[in-house]
């Protein structure tokens, strides 16, 4: 089961540094993306005053590591063009998104970038027979409120991993939201793939050596 280092920025500056701060260890980052309007408070680059520019800056950022987003936004379509001339090489959609969710899936199933679908936690694991049968990523939200650090872990989580399983073996499950050491063993056991772990990583005085601590009891 692999460990994702999840950040939420506050500018782009905020962005480079928690990067610097896992350095080469991960092989994936997932940035969440917030605009304030579908999730509060707005991150990165919401946050910024030309968000195309900002966007377009995230080509200038120094990693090693592969970069995955998670558009927790109004309109996922909206700014697809512009996430998609990045180097990102992961996006994820929030499938409660109100507007365009299925259009922007479309869009990326004609891409080489890797797609995949975020279910909240109170969604039920049937609505991912409604989308294009590509989409073989799904990541499960694990706490109540989405957009935040610091929210507790739910449960209920165990129960749709196994759901997911039982629809389509072949999808790989991510697990996001409140994680903390005490609960990887279980999702490794429950069937979950990779899960993202914000606070328990960059809240660590050396958060490289963390990740690989973290890693180190599930590789």
């Amino acid at each position: 089961m692999l460990i994702v280092p999840s950040i939420v920025a506050t500018d782009q500056l905020d962005l480079e540094y928690r990067l610097k701060q896992i350095g080469d260890t991960a092989s994936w980052v997932h940035i969440d993306v917030v605009d304030g309007e579908f999730a509060m408070p707005a991150s990165w680059p919401y946050t910024e005053d030309d968000l195309d520019e900002a966007i377009k800056n995230l080509k200038d950022v120094e990693t090693k590591a592969k970069l995955g987003l998670h558009l927790m936004v109004k309109d996922p379509q909206e700014n697809l063009d512009e996430w998609m001339d990045t180097s990102v090489a992961r996006i994820l959609i929030q499938y409660e998104s109100p507007e365009h969710t299925q259009n922007a899936l479309a869009v990326l199933d004609m891409t080489k970038i890797e797609s995949g679908v975020v279910l909240a936690l109170d969604t039920p694991v049937s609505v991912l027979v409604e989308l294009p049968e590509k989409i073989k990523f799904v990541q499960l939200m694990s706490i109540n409120k989405i957009g935040h650090y610091g929210e507790h872990f739910q449960n209920e989580v165990f129960k749709k991993i196994k759901e997911v399983k039982k629809l389509n073996k072949d999808l790989i499950i991510s697990v996001d939201g409140g994680i903390k050491e005490e609960h990887l063993k279980d999702l490794k056991k429950a069937g979950a793939d990779q899960v993202v772990m914000g606070s328990a990583i960059f809240d660590a005085q050396d958060s490289a050596g963390e990740l690989k601590r973290l890693q180190s009891l599930v590789a």
